[in-house]
């Protein structure tokens, strides 16, 4: 089941990233904004019919990083299939969300993992590095289903 799951996980990637290479073009002409607060909108990120979110995040001691934001609180639609690219640039590391039932697999500096999941449930919850006491030391956020 889980070389099933990965393969999955390979498959989307592969298409959205084929997708987003044929779109880039017309993308250009506007600049990012990097003010704008809705996380992960760009649209050659993902393909409506599989994924509705992509979200690109990094661990390191003791918090997690996207977009040069420490820690960031991760909003997403209440029925939105989400992919988490989960990567370490320092220490051991994993992301978890209890109440979702999202846990990636535990990953080591310059190791990355995917992990894709349905937010099923509306609310506001808090995601974690369930790593020793990474926890305790600061590394947690909130993960927020509209």
């Amino acid at each position: 089941m889980k070389k099933l799951s990965l393969i999955s996980v390979f498959l989307i990637l592969s298409l959205v990233l084929v997708t987003g290479c044929e779109k880039q073009d017309s993308d250009n002409a506007v600049p990012s904004n990097p003010d704008d607060d809705s996380m992960m909108d760009d649209d050659s990120m993902m393909d409506d019919s599989t994924v509705d979110k992509t979200i690109i995040l990094s661990a390191e001691n003791f918090k997690f990083v996207m977009d040069g934001q420490d820690n960031p609180e991760l909003v997403v639609n209440k029925g939105d299939r989400i992919i988490i690219e989960f990567s370490s640039t320092d220490g051991l590391h994993d992301f978890v969300i209890d109440e979702l039932g999202v846990a990636t697999e535990k990953v080591n500096t310059g190791d990355t993992t995917y992990f894709e999941f349905v937010a099923d449930k509306a609310g506001s919850f808090e995601y974690y590095c369930s790593i020793g006491s990474h926890r305790a030391n600061g590394m947690e956020g909130k993960f927020i289903v509209k």
